[in-house]
């Protein structure tokens, strides 16, 4: 594949460029947002220069034996990881003995290596990479992982954790080589999957040209204006979304404050309430949220989107992703977390999102010292809006031993589906599946084959699912 000078991204979150079994290939100058892995290699390695790949699950993705050569690029502000290595793979990051210039920042960890994998970060006197300013660490490396990081910009602040692994970061650069990286931004978004042919966009939109313009030029007060206008002449269409992620991204870049007020005054006027829009700008706000420490907004942003607006699979699982770790990484409540993951798990076992949950739960283990926010547990609801009668469901004794009855009321007839899962979201029995009358029910579960430990019971109704905990104790 060679692509140069595109900007791929999607409205909701999409898979990314993928470069499978030993496939090569070249991405210059290009953009690449919104995806579960920006680039995603297995046990293949492309070249991957001047590059942007932001606000994606994880920026670069590498497994089973995937060395890629990396010059030149942005991974910022992803969820997950900046870079993650996995299972022999070793990114070179240096272009063959010259100093790569990556700039690896704000992502909750900047590169994540694991089981034998061995990136190269080395640098010169005066140029190299940029590692700073991620939320866990900027190198996490686990078994048998040797990193070689020496004159690397860490900005004061190595923040690294190794088990069972070496990191050599001597002789950090104390200046930033690499203070001034513009944003290259080139191409029209593209909702796509990866293909050989070449890919080439040119942006026809004046003002969405002059908007990336003036934030290349740091104007950003300016871009935001343009990027306002270009969402408001085409706000439900994949231009008007992207520009919106802009005008966030601004904020973000100038250090401004005030998006919270923006939005409302501005943005969410103009959008009409239960679109993917309007969700996007729920998940905008909740990002600003994070970056204020306002957790407990950012959250009730996110139950909103899923309790009301939850309008297709993709909103659905990184919702209950993002919930997850956020209960996980900011609250005091690890009962609240597994609410959602359980739920993610029982839905969705085969998504890549999935997969990384017990990452997201070992990095808040490690966190487990820190101070946190107080949340309650919360109840998993998908509902909607037209629909304010809920289901109500407990169960009684709690602790139990070996048995125990789920209640629940139904304000309407319909199909129902009560379903028990352990603590690994492993179904462990099925209660009940078909037509229910309105009206309260009982129904007696038996754990006498099931070991002590905590469970979850999940209501599953064509409006509503709800789940709750429960402990069997022997």
């Amino acid at each position: 594949m060679i692509a140069n000078s595109a900007t791929l991204t999607s409205s909701g979150t999409w898979g990314g460029i993928q470069f499978n079994n030993g496939s090569i290939g070249n991405l210059d100058y290009c953009t690449i947002t919104n995806a579960n892995n920006g680039i995603y290699c297995y046990n293949s390695s492309p070249t991957i220069k001047h590059s942007t790949l932001d606000y994606n699950g994880t920026g670069l993705g590498c497994n089973q034996y995937s060395s890629p050569i990396l010059v030149g690029n942005n991974f910022r502000f992803n969820s997950s990881h900046g870079i993650s290595c996995n299972t022999y793979s070793s990114p070179n990051l240096t272009d063959n003995g010259y100093p790569g210039s990556n700039v690896i920042r704000n992502n909750l960890t900047g590169i994540y290596v694991v089981y034998s994998s061995n990136p190269t970060l080395t640098g010169y006197v005066t140029y190299g990479n940029s590692v700073f300013d991620n939320t866990l660490y900027n190198i996490e490396a686990n078994y048998n992982c040797n990193i070689n990081a020496q004159r690397v910009f860490w900005n004061g602040n190595t923040k690294i954790s190794t088990y069972q692994s070496t990191v050599d970061a001597s002789n950090p650069l104390t200046t930033n080589p690499n203070p001034n990286r513009s944003i290259v931004e080139k191409g029209m978004p593209v909702n796509m999957i990866a293909s050989s042919e070449t890919i080439s966009y040119d942006i026809a939109e004046d003002d969405l040209s002059q908007a990336l313009d003036k934030q290349r030029e740091k104007r950003y007060d300016e871009a935001i204006l343009l990027f306002l206008e270009v969402f408001k002449k085409n706000k439900e269409e994949l231009v008007g979304k992207y520009a919106l992620t802009k005008i966030e991204e601004c904020f973000t870049q100038s250090g401004r404050k005030d998006y919270l007020n923006f939005s409302e005054k501005e943005i969410k006027p103009n959008i009409t309430v239960g679109t993917e829009t309007y969700v996007i700008a729920l998940e905008l706000e909740a990002h600003q949220m994070v970056n204020a420490g306002e957790y407990s907004g950012a959250i009730n942003n996110l139950t909103t989107i899923l309790s009301k607006y939850n309008l297709n699979e993709n909103i659905e699982k990184n919702t209950l992703f993002t919930l997850g770790s956020f209960y996980t990484l900011f609250a005091d409540n690890k009962t609240g977390a597994d609410n959602y993951f359980i739920t993610l798990k029982a839905k969705y076992p085969e998504d890549d999102l999935t997969s990384q949950i017990e990452i997201i739960k070992r990095m808040g283990n490690s966190l487990a010292g820190d101070k946190k926010i107080i949340l309650p547990n919360p109840e998993i609801k998908s509902e909607t809006e037209n629909n304010n009668e809920e289901i109500s469901i407990s169960n009684y004794p709690n602790p139990f031993n070996p048995t125990t009855t789920i209640s629940f009321a139904l304000p309407q007839s319909g199909n129902i589906k009560l379903i028990v899962y352990d603590a690994l979201g492993r179904e462990a029995a099925i209660l009940a599946d078909g037509m229910f009358e309105v009206g309260k029910h009982n129904i007696k579960f038996d754990g006498s084959n099931l070991s002590t430990g905590i469970y979850f019971y999940r209501i599953t109704t064509p409006a509503t699912i709800i789940t709750k905990k429960m402990i069997l104790v022997k």
